[in-house]
């Protein structure tokens, strides 16, 4: 999934509402035993993907998911030493 992500030449992001009803949450042993929601958003113009995890089912709304792209943009932009300032 998260090869997915990063390779996802729209810049989509991919939320995992309920993780503990997804097969492939093996992927994410690295997270609390607690994470119930992931979202991931793929760096902008670079290789690489910033997951955010949830306490609770469904946690993040559309404010949720645009503030993580906006955050992935500038982030990725920063990696590729691009200018962040606006």
């Amino acid at each position: 999934l998260l090869q997915k992500c990063a390779g996802s030449a729209a810049g989509a992001p991919e939320y995992l509402p309920a993780l503990q009803l997804l097969p492939g949450r093996v992927e994410f042993s690295y997270f609390p035993e607690a994470t119930q929601a992931l979202l991931m958003v793929p760096l902008g113009g670079r290789s690489g993907v910033v997951v955010l995890g949830a306490d609770r089912k469904r946690a993040f709304g559309a404010e949720d998911v645009a503030w993580a792209r906006a955050i992935a943009g500038r982030l990725g932009a920063a990696l590729e030493g691009g200018d962040t300032a606006e």
